[in-house]
């Protein structure tokens, strides 16, 4: 079977389900990289740098 006749047997349910997976499948992705263990370090990190005062810009301003 070529794909533009499986393509072409799809229904827009069809379509809607695809989306749905993939959607749950790059949900679940993210929660499981945000959520374990490792990830702590960096998240910490991140969710500080806006408090950061030695950023890119305040380098610029001291000169």
């Amino acid at each position: 079977m070529r794909l533009s006749e499986l393509v072409a047997t799809l229904t827009p349910a069809t379509f809607t389900i695809v989306a749905l997976v993939m959607f749950v499948l790059v949900f679940v992705g993210v929660a499981v990289r945000t959520l374990r263990p490792a990830a702590r370090a960096e998240l910490d990190a991140a969710g500080s740098m806006p408090l950061d005062d030695d950023g890119p810009g305040d380098r610029e301003q001291r000169s």
